[in-house]
């Protein structure tokens, strides 16, 4: 049997997004992980009923196309939980304030360890600061997904290709774009010629 002091360390995430089903998954993506997650839908003010936020300790927040209002109930939020983590927009702005760490289009692993240990989290600009090269910041899987762009595939196709949502393919486009410092599918893939040639070459 689990203690309570045991149960109380394990950490535990509330998950807001516009989207209802991209914050159910989100969370479910952490569940998978061994962390209590909430989904919580970000249509305005804390809601009647809405899961309370003493317990959780992380809110990992989609912080892409949030109107003046929805930052707004985010933050009445942020004053209830001890740190924040944000999905990078993919204008690369920063919307809100208070975020302990920003992060990229979401791999379980790596999300679930930011909720884990937020300060140790580092930035995606840190990151792609490492070295001279943007495509290397790419992660496995926004190469996957680059390598179908390349072929020319829809977003609907790579989540099909790759069993994914097909908000999850946008979002992973949209922050291939950001790290590339592209404007369109296309510049991405002219950017990353050697990383493309290179995936395609270990593939055969």
């Amino acid at each position: 049997m689990t203690s309570p002091d045991a149960a109380r360390r394990r950490p535990a995430a509330a998950v807001l997004a516009v989207e209802p089903g991209w914050a159910e998954a989100l969370a479910a993506l952490l569940r998978a992980r061994r962390v209590a997650a909430t989904a919580i839908t970000l249509d305005g003010e804390p809601r009647d009923g809405e899961p309370p936020l003493r317990d959780e300790h992380v809110l990992v927040v989609d912080a892409a196309g949030l109107s003046p209002a929805q930052r707004e109930a985010v933050a009445a939020r942020q004053r209830l939980a001890q740190h924040t983590l944000a999905l990078c927009p993919s204008d690369g702005s920063r919307p809100l304030r208070g975020v302990t760490a920003w992060l990229d289009a979401p791999e379980a692993p790596e999300l679930a360890a930011a909720v884990r240990d937020p300060k140790g989290t580092r930035s995606p600009a840190a990151a792609a600061g490492a070295s001279s090269d943007p495509a290397s910041a790419l992660t496995a899987r926004e190469r996957s997904v680059l390598a179908l762009l390349a072929r020319g595939t829809s977003n609907d196709a790579v989540a099909a290709e790759l069993g994914m949502s097909p908000h999850t393919a946008r979002t992973h486009v949209r922050n291939i774009l950001r790290k590339l410092g592209v404007r369109s599918r296309f510049e991405a893939v002219m950017a990353a010629e050697d990383l493309l040639a290179a995936t395609e070459g270990a593939a055969r």
